[in-house]
């Protein structure tokens, strides 16, 4: 007929024209209408692919053993000759969870010439706090100005544990400034935001301090120990240039932070519970490492991530989520995590007992069939439930996060059930291994996992506030795990040693721990 345009698909034109004439609210109902069948599809699509997934986990008796020889080799291999880091693909990554792995079993002073090159790289950002995404380029070209709250707590970690393992002075006044930092960064009144852009002007650069080069390149002695030199650091970034006198620098840098141009970043709108919780973990352990047991702090920072509970033994995924909440593995396990540091600060009881009913909940609800953190398909809203995943993506893997957080609170848990849990872990881990070709991936999280599982002491405190004993076992990033709690059902006071099946003592006193040294 008249009007009708060749080659349109009457199905699709006609409840759209009416007439010639164009109603825009049948338009966006049949818009709606294709969008829900094209999301149905895909709740099919993945349906089927979870459904294969968990055939092979539940139908294989096999069980791989992650193998941290060939993992260190890879990282030799990755490490750049010239620039250090750990390049992946040509580009310069942050590498934080590596750097943390190679701290957590002792073997960061091996990669020592790589991680200095990179701490004196343009990815870290000195003057805001934290550490920028990643860079285009081998030689740190081309810096994304994106900073994630997770990896920059943890960098503030991973240079407090530094600063712990080699007795560096300036090392440890870095670390103190970026604690601050970071969370001047991230932390805002009502949230923790996950992540902050700063705005770029031209070149690429940081519109937030407006730096231009001098046109006949002289520099003042601040602007030459702050590395602003623009054919070696075209993007202007301060860095850290490894000077003698550390001090001098640091000082340099906090005249510059008081340039800050305002309303030159962008941060998330919402909140995440991963997220929120790990930052928190992140800066309590490296107060930690840092000798000083901080329970204002603590007790300030759980704020953000008690706001995510609901109900006695449950947590929603977002805030101002409707209900029933989506329910994921990773938020699970970052908050028992959150929750195991925290308390370690505080001694809290009550927040341990929470922690433990959230614990056999995600229990119940991940692992009747098919182990520990496999979702049983036949609860509802299964499709909402990642499945376990041991390759690191912006967060930390699901399944080695769980296994950590498990490990670190099962010392709470009576031994027959600690026992099971820890061998059911190792049986997930080894099985998920199988899945995974491990060249070239991000897999950290799993190995410093795994590390923890087939290292499974830790010390558990009870009683008043011990600070001494809290100082002395917890300063180090490649020891035990820790927790305190001010009383516990049947532990009379003291330390103890907490093993896979065994729970030794109470110790009276730390000299009395070296007889039962692994």
């Amino acid at each position: 007929g008249a009007g009708v345009a060749i080659g349109v698909p009457r199905v699709f034109r006609e409840p759209i024209l009416r007439g010639d004439r164009f109603d825009p609210a049948v338009f966006v109902l049949r818009l709606r209408k294709m969008s829900d069948r094209a999301q149905s599809k895909e709740s099919n699509d993945v349906a089927a692919r979870q459904a294969t997934d968990l055939a092979i986990l539940a139908g294989s008796s096999e069980e791989g053993v992650p193998d941290l020889e060939r993992y260190l080799d890879q990282l030799r291999a990755r490490s750049h000759p010239e620039f250090g880091g750990l390049p992946l693909a040509g580009f310069q990554v942050n590498a934080i969870r590596d750097w943390r792995m190679l701290q957590v079993i002792g073997k960061l002073g091996e990669f020592d010439a790589p991680f200095q090159k990179w701490m004196q790289s343009p990815l870290v950002d000195w003057t805001f706090g934290g550490i920028y995404q990643q860079a285009e380029q081998v030689d740190y070209g081309a810096v994304e100005l994106d900073k994630r709250a997770t990896l920059s707590a943890e960098f503030v970690a991973v240079l407090a544990g530094y600063a712990r393992q080699t007795g560096d002075g300036r090392m440890e006044a870095l670390a103190r400034d970026q604690w601050k930092q970071v969370q001047l960064e991230f932390v805002r009144e009502d949230r923790i935001v996950p992540w902050v852009s700063t705005l770029r002007s031209p070149l690429n650069r940081s519109a937030r301090l407006g730096l231009t080069p001098d046109p006949l390149g002289r520099l003042t002695h601040e602007q030459t120990a702050l590395g602003l030199e623009v054919g070696t650091n075209p993007q202007l970034i301060p860095r850290w240039t490894n000077p003698q006198d550390g001090e001098q620098w640091l000082t340099a840098l906090q005249a510059l932070r008081k340039q800050e141009l305002p309303a030159k970043t962008r941060a998330s709108e919402s909140a995440y519970l991963s997220s929120t919780a790990l930052f928190v973990t992140s800066i309590l352990e490296a107060r930690r490492y840092l000798g000083e047991s901080d329970s204002t702090t603590a007790v300030n920072l759980w704020a953000y991530v008690k706001a995510f509970e609901a109900g006695p033994d449950s947590v929603t995924h977002r805030r101002g989520e409707g209900k029933p909440p989506r329910r994921t593995l990773l938020d699970r396990a970052a908050y028992i995590l959150a929750a195991c540091e925290v308390g370690t600060h505080t001694g809290n009881e009550g927040m341990m007992r929470r922690a433990v009913a959230v614990f056999r909940q995600t229990r119940r609800e991940f692992a009747p069939v098919y182990g520990a953190a496999v979702a049983d398909p036949r609860l509802p809203e299964t499709l909402a439930i990642d499945k376990p995943d041991v390759v690191d993506g912006l967060q930390e893997a699901s399944l080695p996060l769980f296994v950590r957080a498990s490990t670190r609170l099962s010392m709470l848990l009576p031994d027959a059930e600690r026992k099971a849990v820890r061998d059911e872990l190792r049986k997930q881990l080894g099985r998920e291994s199988l899945r995974v070709d491990e060249a070239g991936q991000r897999l950290a999280g799993r190995y410093r996992a795994w590390w923890r599982l087939q290292s499974p002491l830790g010390y558990l405190i009870v009683g008043p506030d011990p600070q001494r004993w809290r100082d002395e076992l917890g300063r180090d990033p490649a020891g035990p795990p820790l927790l305190w709690v001010k009383s516990w059902p049947d532990l009379a006071p003291g330390i103890y040693v907490v093993r896979d099946d065994v729970r030794e003592g109470p110790f009276t006193s730390l000299a009395s721990l070296t007889e039962v040294q692994p």
